[in-house]
């Protein structure tokens, strides 16, 4: 419908009508959480509002540009599209004008300056028009933006009120989007007053309005608050695969949160080099008039001392050319000059997109090193759980004791891009016997090196072997009929580090078919996060990190285990102290 529509608006060359529609496919794709094309999209209503001097658009597009900013959590930016908006419509739309500073005023969480801002144009509306149905409509909005207001101050008693009188008008006119956002508010205001009942019936009606109208930033919500209302009633199951599920969309949503910077970076990039192009054309123009004035003077003065001398004419004409060339010669010298900052400009650019995309590997990175620790924690966590409900309370002390140290290098080792060969090693081994006291010593490793390693020379990111260790103990050794064992290999060459983990479990095939028959089909997500910190360390130095998965055989072709092979690029004490 939306191509059909803008199809006959160009056809019929209806600009404002082209920026309206863009602006609505900008704030529906924002909804359902694609903000990169919601981003295109405003940026297109921008510049046709900027080229037509549209009256509407040069409120609601910068309006809709300052909403992505503050869904993606750059609030300053938020604001300043916010007061772009506010400015634009301040002497000819008192309504719009009033709700924007309400908003500006909440974000920088000025509550009683927000309130007022709100009320302000709750009675502009009122004083302009006799319409019922436009003023209940604005009634609503306040009392949703006023809840807001509540809900900061922490009234949530007056907040869950206000939004109950909003959310009767709404329901009845069937805005799914802002019955999700009040819905949203009430489930927050009634878990932060214990109601886990209250809280749970709204947060599931804003998880199933969410997934019937696709928008996923609603699915999000409703997932966070799936998380912690179970998380708060002690149901850690529950609350662990609500938390993956959020955590999945919302690394889903942030990444469009990347790429929309970079393309913001790339506007900016290319605003100044038309700056650039628009001066040069501008100094092309001032020239261009000074020479015409130059002739023009000339053919004055020749026609004036045509009369008089012949002589006096020849020598102007002489002197004419001789200006003439004068000019011409420095026009051409000053267009050199020009080309030659607009060059460097490019360039400089360039340099600043090149170090732009390498600040944004190195946020990537830092993300998934982020989901790593509670990951890693959750996991070691449970185990410690389900360890003291079955065991004596001293194995349980010594488990907890060989928990706290690999907690501590964990945690010390999450802050660090690189870490020693060494100190990966020392957390993995401590990893392992914390295992084997899990399982009652029902599996054996050893790591071997197959050739001489400095292992304090060697520097790899944290936390890269460990999850391969897990997924062969939790889904090949754990199933596994008598003795396990685990075999770690590291070698170097051509600084890549090699490293092999083999285990004689039940191969990937059984552990596939258990996994599905307890309903679990689920992915290992240690495993996942590594394989995109792989790629990223892929993508940042341009060398190959990856893995491969062997299926390992017995003489009568039967499963008898699986083998990762992985090759790590590393870095050596020259090159980290560089």
């Amino acid at each position: 419908a939306y191509d059909r529509a803008m199809l006959y608006f160009i056809k019929s060359n209806n600009k404002e009508k082209q920026s309206m529609l863009y602006r609505l496919i900008s704030y529906t794709y924002s909804e359902r959480g694609y903000n990169e094309i919601a981003f295109e999209n405003v940026l297109k209503s921008m510049t046709i509002t900027a080229d037509i001097s549209d009256a509407r658009g040069v409120i609601s597009s910068p309006q809709n540009l300052a909403l992505l900013y503050k869904h993606a959590g750059e609030m300053e930016t938020a604001i300043t599209y916010f007061r772009v908006a506010a400015e634009n419509a301040k002497n000819n739309n008192p309504v719009r004008y009033n709700d924007l500073m309400g908003r500006i005023a909440l974000i920088a969480q000025q509550p009683d300056s927000a309130i007022y801002y709100y009320n302000e144009s709750y009675k502009h509306v009122v004083r302009a028009t006799k319409d019922s149905t436009i003023k209940e409509r604005h009634l609503a909005l306040k009392h949703l933006n006023v809840g807001e207001v509540y809900m900061l101050q922490r009234k949530y008693d007056s907040a869950i009120t206000i939004f109950k009188h909003a959310l009767s008008f709404f329901a009845n006119g069937n805005d799914r989007i802002s019955v999700m956002r009040i819905h949203d508010a009430l489930a927050r205001c009634y878990l932060e007053q214990q109601h886990f009942y209250a809280a749970f019936l709204y947060a599931k009606s804003l998880m199933n309005s969410a997934i019937e109208t696709g928008a996923r930033p609603w699915l999000r919500n409703g997932y966070e608050l799936h998380w912690q209302i179970y998380d708060r009633q002690g149901n850690t199951d529950s609350a662990y695969k609500y938390n993956l599920k959020f955590s999945a969309l919302k690394d889903s949503i942030l990444s469009d949160k990347y790429r929309r910077d970079i393309a913001l970076s790339e506007m900016r990039s290319h605003d100044e080099q038309q700056k650039v192009k628009i001066n040069l054309l501008q100094k092309d123009k001032q020239i261009n008039q000074e020479k015409l004035s130059l002739e023009q003077q000339k053919l004055k003065n020749e026609s004036l001392f045509r009369y008089i001398f012949i002589a006096t004419a020849i020598a102007l004409v002489l002197i004419g050319i001789f200006i003439f060339r004068n000019i011409s010669l420095k026009r051409k010298n000053e267009k050199q000059d020009l080309q030659h900052q607009l060059d460097l400009q490019q360039l400089e650019n360039k340099k600043k997109t090149i170090e732009f995309q390498q600040q944004t590997t190195e946020l990537e990175m830092q993300a998934l090193r982020a989901q790593m620790n509670p990951h890693f924690i959750f996991n070691c966590l449970s185990s410690i759980n389900r360890f003291i409900l079955i065991n004596k309370t001293e194995e349980a002390s010594d488990y907890l004791t060989k928990f706290s140290r690999l907690m501590r290098m964990a945690l010390h080792n999450s802050e660090k891009s690189l870490i020693t060969l060494d100190t990966e090693l020392q957390a993995l081994r401590l990893y392992l016997d914390l295992e084997r006291l899990r399982f009652k010593n029902a599996f054996d490793y050893s790591i071997t090196f197959v050739n001489t390693i400095d292992l304090n020379a060697v520097h790899i990111p944290p936390m890269l072997i460990q999850p391969f260790a897990e997924n062969a103990i939790w889904h090949g050794l754990m199933h596994k009929t008598g003795m396990g064992k685990l075999e770690i290999g590291l070698c170097t060459e051509n600084r890549t580090l090699n490293c092999t983990i083999a285990d004689n479990g039940i191969g990937r095939r059984m552990a596939g078919a258990i996994r599905r028959r307890s309903g679990k089909n689920d992915k290992s997500m240690g495993v996942e996060i590594t394989s995109g910190r792989l790629a990223l360390l892929n993508k940042s130095k341009n060398e190959p990190a990856l893995f491969n998965v062997e299926d390992l055989v017995d003489a009568e072709g039967n499963d008898c285990g699986t083998r990762i092979m992985l090759k790590i690029p590393y870095k050596d004490l020259t090159e980290v102290f560089d």
